[in-house]
């Protein structure tokens, strides 16, 4: 059986406590919550949203859950999250249609998680994980949820249990928040997600690709200006984000024997034919101890990289841009296309984080974690953090 909690607690208990009342179906209430005050340790430094101030807003986030079973097999969810960064404005991050085809085989279909990661079903959940937060260098993609089916199937292989989930969707979002907002899509997006387990180790693989469709204004006129002095039509689509097929791979273990916790992610991320070409690699490991039943310091490594890119900008002609009025007035288009490219997909980053989690009650935890963020291609990038929490499910 799976385990999720890296205290010893079995997944059960994640199974949140509910309440019933009976009309036409049954219906179940879950709930979690996750209230976190973090800020950085120096007056210049910015991280994940904090800075000098201390801020309860950017990652609290409260959630209820409702599940209506209604008999055969068939049953329907919906989960409404309400998260700070977002002003604790509800919203829908689940809500599906799940019918039980066998023993073994179940069909979804609605508005699903995306199995990127270990923790995908928990990624809101802070009680499911040691850390006050998943490491950013692997849970970095802007999205988890798509609208569209999924078929998981359970099998017995030997002494291991397998699950493959089976996806296939679309999604719409805000992407690069932070700098540019654009409207964009990912359609036509299949994938398969494959976990494993025996005893005290579990692992998982995941494949998904799509096509994406991300028409940021800046990399749209640019290219457009490109052309105009000289480029090629295909050089100027090497920046565009326009119907290119994105692909995500990642894999992951967990090892929960005696008092030890190690949990381990990798991943690569890239867009073909596009500014976002240069594959995005990450991932983690982190160590843990339960020194107790109910408390557990941890370490965890972080390594993010995604490599110079100077292809796209070689393809393009040394016109100088003429005065414009743009940020780039004055300087040859393939020094600025670097210097767009560099902006948009480029960062090398390695983090460490120490800390300790605290289950003060059954359905509760206190965390407390230090970050150090070493990035390597900007300096001013570099922060150390604090961040407290406390998890709650009911």
């Amino acid at each position: 059986m799976k385990k999720v909690l890296q205290l010893g607690f079995p997944i059960g208990l994640i199974a949140l406590s509910t309440a019933s009342f009976n009309a036409n179906a049954d219906i179940r209430f879950n709930g979690f919550a996750s209230i976190v005050a973090g800020q950085t340790l120096s007056d210049n430094e910015s991280y994940l949203g904090y800075d000098n101030d201390l801020s309860f807003k950017n990652e609290s986030i409260f959630a209820l859950q409702a599940m209506s079973d209604l008999g055969d097999g068939l049953s329907a969810t919906a989960q409404i999250v309400a998260q700070g960064n977002e002003n604790f404005d509800t919203k829908f991050s689940w809500a599906y249609i799940s019918y039980e085809a066998s023993d073994y085989t179940t069909v979804r279909a609605g508005r699903l998680r995306i199995p990127f990661y270990l923790y995908s079903d928990y990624l809101d959940v802070g009680y499911a994980y040691p850390w006050v937060r998943p490491a950013g260098a692997m849970y970095s993609l802007p999205f988890n949820n798509y609208d569209g089916v999924s078929v998981v199937h359970n099998k017995l292989i030997g002494e291991w249990d397998f699950s493959f989930n089976f996806m296939f969707g679309e999604l719409s979002d805000t992407f690069f928040k932070t700098t540019s907002p654009t409207d964009g899509s990912l359609n036509n997006m299949y994938g398969l997600a494959t976990s494993f387990s025996r005893e005290w180790f579990s692992g998982y693989f995941t494949y998904i690709s799509g096509e994406i469709n991300i028409p940021v204004a800046g990399i749209e006129s640019f290219a457009s200006l490109a052309q105009a002095l000289g480029a090629s039509q295909s050089a100027a689509d090497e920046l565009r984000i326009d119907g290119d097929t994105g692909t995500f791979i990642g894999a992951g273990f967990n090892i929960d024997y005696e008092n030890w916790s190690i949990i381990a992610e990798y991943s690569e991320s890239n867009t073909d034919d596009s500014i976002l070409q240069e594959a995005d690699k990450g991932g983690y490991i982190s160590f843990g101890y339960r020194v107790n039943e109910k408390t557990m310091p941890f370490v965890m490594f972080e390594s993010f990289e995604t490599p110079a890119n100077s292809s796209i900008a070689a393809a393009m002609p040394g016109t100088v841009i003429p005065a414009l009025g743009t940020a780039y007035d004055g300087i040859p288009v393939n020094i600025a296309t670097q210097a767009i490219v560099n902006a948009t997909n480029r960062d090398e980053y390695t983090a460490t984080s120490v800390g300790v989690r605290y289950n003060f009650h059954p359905s509760a935890a206190f965390k407390v974690q230090y970050t150090t963020l070493d990035d390597d291609y900007n300096d001013a990038w570099d922060a150390d953090s604090i961040a407290f929490a406390v998890d709650v499910v009911f």
